[in-house]
């Protein structure tokens, strides 16, 4: 064998281990990548779920303002309107639990809309005077 041919075999072979280096770093880098997709997706669902709790969370509030101030028609279906939609808003963050504590704080954030809803019925209860009803 020449010298020619020797270094030929010697570079061809360093080639050979460079690409297969590489297409095994590109392959990794992809399915890293898919990775990663999954996981921004799975977290953006979360956060519109979030503001979109939020959103009704506030509209609720100025529902509950209204009925105070005596426009109890409009803040009652006000108040009706964005409770369902905050159940369908908690309903996506119940079904799209990703991480392992998220569980108890979708637990824990029921149970405190559960006690929202129950001081917002007794808000609205017009056997209940005005004055009294701003105190609870």
């Amino acid at each position: 064998m020449s010298l020619r041919q020797k270094l030929a075999l010697g570079f061809g072979g360093i080639l050979v281990v460079i690409a297969v280096i590489g297409v095994h770093n590109i392959s990794r880098i992809t399915a890293l990548g898919q990775s990663i997709d999954v996981i921004l997706r799975e977290n953006y669902r979360s956060v519109v779920a979030c503001q979109e709790m939020k959103e009704a969370l506030d509209r609720m509030d100025s529902g509950a303002v209204f009925v105070l101030l005596g426009a109890e028609e409009k803040g009652n279906e006000q108040i009706a309107k964005h409770d369902v939609m905050f159940e369908k808003a908690l309903q996506v963050e119940v079904n799209n639990i990703t991480l392992p504590l998220e569980r108890g704080k979708v637990e824990r954030l029921k149970l405190l809309f559960q006690q929202y809803r129950s001081s917002i019925k007794a808000m609205r209860n017009p056997a209940i005077g005005r004055e009294a009803r701003r105190i609870t």
